[in-house]
């Protein structure tokens, strides 16, 4: 107490000593200033407390990640389980996150974000491709809302699909292959014409490259396949069959841009001939199969997996206009039918009985499709009557033989020779104003046909070449003109004494008609003495 005291008089006679107004101001500053930093200390150790508390509070957290990360890694490798965490959503692998960062450190800082949208697009996550993923990769190649083409880089796209394919050299699950290709078919649908150029040029390319055996690249999956599990296996061959429609669809989009198109649009079947219908609509079939032998079925459709389903998805809406294409060149073919001779004609039932077989398929994927819950309704497809393929097959079994086109002969058949009028409508006449080349030409046509080979071009064949004369008259090589040319390639003559492929030098005709006693005796076969086949068959029944 007496020291407060001796304090308390020492601060009274210090103010009262010092009793200047600016020497108080000084005082009071400094004494508020330290106040001041005393509170900010305080402050300060408060607030290092809180961060230092909840640092402590995410270290902890994470450490509890991590270990359920690693424990899902175990599960999955060991027992080959899912990597799904407590509300059912797939989790990341470390090894693809781990990837996801080396190639964007790896990448170009241009492409980074390019490569980043790439490889987790296309990881082993049991999930479509992340749609902002998707987004990065289709206003990098032209796609997306607001997306002028013209401002689409070329070099951008060249790199997303090399990224892409490169995934797909490298893929070794069915999930990541599966992505990689829903991609792609995303890309290809929703992109422009720059895209899709920039597509054709690296398949191209690929299958230039391609050096054979078991390569494995983008349209070369035929050996690929998944042997982690049963069920991996199976799903491995249904990711080779959607490949493989992938790339036939890819084919026709680039012949038919309809199939690619935004929107709806008329196809160019309606202005086919009949003989171009005969040609181009067993593609568009070809196509169809291809669409409908991915049909989820068995383990694939039990299973009922996201990647698949968003795969099926894309499936429906192509098979829309793939129908739309095949349907209406069925039936330009249809109504052009019952004009048509009778070796057209059945071909072209051929073709329709094989539509009516490919609409019961598509039917039954339209139905998969709303059983998987992808559409809310299916469209049905109506089956035309049955008394109209009655009617087609009646048409073909009376329809006439067609006359042979020009230029073509007629072509032997094994039918035994019966009357006369059976036998002269087999032989090809000609008429007088043909020329002797119109009549060469007939007969090589008839002579390769039988062969089934091709026949040559009509340049092969011009005065120049095959010794036809100046007037038209056709001569064989190594023969001469006779007067009437009735036998224009000198078969009369040939000799038949060749030997161990020498071939003699056909002589000249002497006349042009043969009599069967002219003609050499036919070759049997060698038969050998009768004590010869006695021994043999003493042999054969020992």
């Amino acid at each position: 107490r007496e020291r407060e005291r001796e304090r308390e008089d020492k601060s009274t006679n210090f103010f009262l000593w010092n009793d200047d107004p600016r020497f108080l101001r000084v005082c009071v500053k400094k004494i508020e200033r330290r106040r001041r930093e005393r509170e900010s200390n305080c402050l300060e150790k408060k607030k290092n407390k809180k961060r230092d508390q909840i640092i402590i509070i995410i270290m902890l957290q994470k450490a509890k990640t991590i270990k359920k990360t690693i424990k899902t890694e175990v599960k999955a490798i060991v027992h080959g389980q899912e990597r799904v965490d407590k509300r059912g959503k797939p989790v990341t692998s470390i090894a693809d996150r781990t990837n996801a960062f080396v190639s964007k450190s790896l990448a170009p800082k241009e492409y980074a974000e390019l490569e980043n949208a790439c490889v987790k697009a296309c990881n082993n996550d049991l999930s479509p491709p992340k749609e902002k993923h998707m987004q990065t990769l289709l206003l990098a190649c032209g796609g997306g809302q607001g997306n002028h083409p013209d401002r689409v880089s070329v070099s951008d796209i060249n790199y997303v699909l090399n990224s892409i394919s490169r995934i797909i050299s490298k893929a070794s699950g069915w999930i990541s292959m599966l992505k990689s290709h829903i991609v792609l078919h995303r890309l290809f649908q929703e992109c422009g014409g720059k895209f899709q150029r920039e597509f054709f040029h690296l398949a191209e390319s690929l299958r230039n490259t391609r050096s054979g055996g078991k390569e494995q690249d983008l349209f070369s999956l035929k050996y690929w396949k998944d042997d982690s599990s049963r069920t991996a296996f199976e799903l491995s061959g249904w990711v080779r069959a959607y490949a493989l429609y992938f790339e036939e669809y890819t084919c026709c989009a680039k012949f038919w841009p309809f199939l690619c198109s935004q929107g709806g649009g008329s196809t160019p079947m309606q202005s086919y001939e009949f003989d171009k219908l005969l040609q181009h609509v067993p593609v568009t079939q070809t196509l169809m199969r291809r669409l409908t032998d991915c049909e989820p079925v068995g383990e694939i459709l039990q299973r009922n997996d996201s990647p698949v389903r968003a795969a099926t998805a894309l499936i429906f809406k192509d098979s829309l206009k793939v129908f739309k294409l095949a349907n209406e060149g069925v039936c330009a073919l249809v109504g052009s039918f019952f004009e048509q001779d009778k070796s057209k004609a059945r071909k072209g039932l051929e073709i329709y009985k094989r539509s009516l077989v490919q609409h019961e398929d598509l039917q039954r994927l339209y139905t998969t499709c709303h059983n998987m819950q992808i559409v809310n309704k299916v469209p049905a497809l109506e089956a035309p009557p049955e008394t109209f393929l009655a009617t087609m097959q009646e048409y073909v079994d009376t329809a006439k033989v067609g006359e042979m086109p020009a230029g073509v002969g007629a072509r032997r058949t094994n039918k035994p020779s019966g009357d006369a009028s059976s036998q002269s409508s087999l032989v090809a006449t000609s008429s007088a104003s043909t020329t002797p080349q119109q009549n060469a030409n007939a007969t090589l046509d008839a002579l390769f046909g039988e062969m089934n080979i091709q026949t040559p071009p009509q340049n092969a064949r011009d005065p120049t070449n095959t010794g036809v004369s100046a007037a038209g008259d056709f001569v064989a090589a190594g023969t001469t003109p006779s007067t009437s040319n009735d036998d224009p390639f000198g078969l009369a003559n040939i000799n038949n004494g060749n030997t161990r492929g020498q071939h003699q030098q056909a002589q000249p005709a002497a006349s042009t008609s043969t009599t069967p006693s002219q003609l050499p005796p036919p070759i049997r076969a060698h038969q050998p003495p009768p004590q010869q086949q006695q021994e043999q068959q003493q042999q054969q029944q020992q």
